[in-house]
């Protein structure tokens, strides 16, 4: 269920990313951002979600999946759009968005991911050298004695 969620949200989100990217600054139409969207889509959560964030975290994932949509809108807007000058900064503009949108869909990620129950959460280790001489308890030791 939550592989669902997740491929909802990135599709969600790309669509928007690329409308604004492609449909808005260079006309390209709405059912080829569709079809561009659900390619990045099952390509970057298999590879950038699944594989590269378990393994090397958020910023890497992110500039995995921001590298993906370079390249597919690049390289599938030259069907799309006239001069190769616009096909790059087409690339740059989405990548640039996804950037920033896939950042925040990784922590919204990770938060799904539930927690195994041997990973400790907290750490509590905050014992010093003197802390036994700072500890507000030693005056309550002191009273009761």
């Amino acid at each position: 269920m939550r592989h669902i969620v997740a491929l909802l949200t990135k599709f969600t989100m790309l669509i928007g990313v690329l409308y604004i990217s492609l449909t808005v600054f260079f006309g390209v139409s709405f059912l080829n951002v569709l079809g561009i969207a659900l390619l990045l889509t099952i390509v970057g959560y298999a590879l950038g979600d699944l594989f590269i964030l378990k393994r090397f975290g958020n910023v890497i994932a992110t500039m995995a999946d921001a590298g993906l949509t370079f390249l597919a809108a690049w390289f599938l807007a030259d069907v799309f759009i006239d001069t190769p000058a616009n096909q790059f900064y087409a690339g740059v503009s989405a990548a640039a968005i996804t950037a920033i949108g896939e950042f925040v869909f990784h922590m919204f990620i990770q938060a799904l991911r539930p927690l195994k129950p041997t990973q400790n959460t907290y750490n509590l280790n905050y014992g010093t050298e003197f802390g036994e001489e700072l500890s507000p308890r030693q005056d309550d030791n002191e009273d009761n004695k």
